[in-house]
């Protein structure tokens, strides 16, 4: 099976993670090992073959002409219409935050977790902690995301008059 991974370049090398698979964070010092990494995670950590329940389209507003065309179908105007992709930090206060949030998270990621066997469990929590550890800072972790950030106004509907009674 193949999962679509989003790349982001950081000071310290490459962050990677696989929306399809939440939880499934990886890195490496160049492009090429960050993708041998998080592939290495998936096939090696993760029993795929288990009821999850279906999710929704998870990049249907991840390019500003597709998150267009749905606000506009639901009548928003498309002239306020404002896409801005954003970098932060999500600070954690321990290796294993990330992993325990993910494992009490949505359905699809509960699921998905939730039918691994406690060998894989132990693998896949060693395998992000070992990633988070790199982004250590202070007192706990400062993990570098994207987030899309969008924003339009609804059309303004006319408002219906009353009619004078005779």
């Amino acid at each position: 099976m193949k999962y679509r991974v989003v790349l982001k370049e950081s000071e310290e090398g490459f962050s990677i993670s696989c929306p399809g698979l939440p939880g499934c964070w990886s890195q490496g010092a160049t492009e090429e090992e960050a993708l041998e990494n998080i592939q290495d995670a998936i096939a090696e950590y993760a029993n795929q073959d288990v009821g999850v329940p279906q999710g929704p389209e998870c990049y249907a507003f991840s390019q500003p002409k597709a998150c267009q065309a749905v606000l506009t179908k639901a009548e928003f105007d498309p002239s306020t219409f404002n896409f801005e992709t954003v970098f932060s930090e999500w600070f954690v206060s321990s290796p294993n935050f990330l992993f325990e949030s993910e494992l009490n998270a949505g359905v699809r990621t509960a699921a998905l977790l939730k039918a691994q066997t406690q060998e894989t469990l132990e693998k896949i929590s060693r395998h992000i902690a070992a990633a988070v550890v790199r982004y250590e800072k202070g007192d706990g972790y400062a993990i570098p995301f994207a987030a899309h950030v969008v924003t339009g106004r609804r059309k303004k509907k006319p408002i219906p008059r009353l009619k004078p009674v005779s």
